[in-house]
């Protein structure tokens, strides 16, 4: 046995024995021991397990939980009385250019740009205390200028759970329609927000384009941010790196999440700096968007050709694996569930998504 500090986002494998009051909150920074001995089979059990529970598909059914939403990224409840945590929020922030700052918050990149009418945050944080985390980080860094804008790149947990903090600090809500409406009776009272699928702020010298690609990709609401002048891009969930992309979301489109890729990889988004939604570090210029629909590609080949063989989906971890990927965040169990969603795509049978035990979810029919 050995004893090892690290973080949750960069967990390969472990088996995990938390600390007192983890399960509260998950700290982002935390102690557990490796048995180098463990049989694959728990590890793997265990290791799906926090994976899950990470990255929001696996919800404790705590009283003060501050977020209940489907796999779409549909919030379908806010609590009011946001949950208390006993751990210290890690927020790692790299300045990119002057006034352009990413931050990795958890296992989520986020960001936030200096206009001269205030601070753009892009994404608010996992939940509400690290929303705050967020908030304190960025006056330590840019000053107390107030919050203007709120741009929420995806409707997945990760990425709305501290917007009804930066709400309440003043901040207008910008996120694609389908967000938009899942949040907007969710926001405390006197907050603004507004639907955009294409919007331009601040002024030339720092001017931020707000678009949405025109294609459902990893969700129906992917927004990306870019500052043409600094050529930095913020990719949202659009593009991972060093992370396996999670293939979750009821709306998720292979051929669309290509195209918009396709897109990023044009003259129009050239970018020396991207953030990019999920992984563990800001890449150079196409790196992350190359590492994502790489990813795609060979996942939805692998599956396509075991199709062609008459391999059977519930077989998926003796045929699916993907060596060249299996070093990185959330390989297991996530890239098994990518590979059997995709071969069922392959098929031509469009799967919803899929819950997990302790998600609030809608009712749907089954589906394999």
């Amino acid at each position: 046995m050995r004893r090892t500090e690290g973080h949750l986002d960069r967990d390969p494998n472990p088996a995990v024995s938390p600390k007192p009051g983890m399960a509260a909150g998950f700290p982002a920074r935390y102690t557990y021991w490796v048995s180098i001995r463990m049989p694959r089979s728990v590890i793997l059990s265990l290791s799906a397990a926090a994976a899950a529970l990470a990255a929001g598909l696996i919800v404790p059914p705590a009283s003060g939980q501050a977020v209940r939403q489907d796999l779409s990224g549909r919030v379908l409840q806010f609590d009011r009385t946001m949950a208390a945590h006993d751990s210290t929020v890690d927020i790692q922030v790299h300045p990119i250019r002057p006034g352009v700052y990413a931050a990795k918050n958890r296992f989520v990149w986020n960001g936030w740009v200096v206009l001269p009418e205030g601070i753009l945050v892009i994404d608010g944080g996992y939940d509400a205390r690290s929303a705050a985390a967020l908030a304190d980080t960025i006056r330590a860094r840019s000053g107390n200028r107030p919050f203007k804008y709120l741009v929420v790149t995806s409707g997945h947990v990760e990425h709305v759970g501290g917007v009804r903090t930066f709400a309440s600090l003043g901040a207008r809500v910008l996120a694609h329609p389908t967000v938009i409406a899942a949040l907007r009776d969710s926001l405390p009272a006197g907050a603004t927000s507004r639907a955009e699928t294409s919007l331009v702020l601040g002024p030339p010298e720092r001017r931020v384009l707000v678009r949405w690609l025109g294609h459902p990709a990893n969700s129906a609401g992917d927004l990306i941010v870019y500052l043409p002048r600094q050529r930095v891009l913020f990719a949202g969930d659009l593009a991972w790196y060093r992370s396996v992309p999670w293939l979750v979301d009821s709306a998720f489109d292979y051929k669309g999440w290509i195209a918009a890729l396709d897109t990023l990889l044009t003259p129009r988004f050239a970018a020396d700096s991207l953030v990019p939604g999920h992984g563990t570090a800001i890449t150079s210029g196409g790196e992350g968007i190359i590492f994502t629909r790489r990813y795609l590609t060979e996942a939805y080949d692998l599956a396509k050709s075991r199709v062609s063989w008459n391999a059977q989906v519930k077989d998926v971890y003796g045929w699916g694996e993907l060596g060249a990927y299996e070093e990185y965040e959330s390989y297991d169990p996530i890239h098994f569930y990518n590979v059997r969603r995709l071969y069922m795509l392959a098929k031509g049978i469009k799967t919803p998504g899929r819950a997990r035990a302790g998600m609030v979810v809608p009712k749907r029919d089954a589906h394999p």
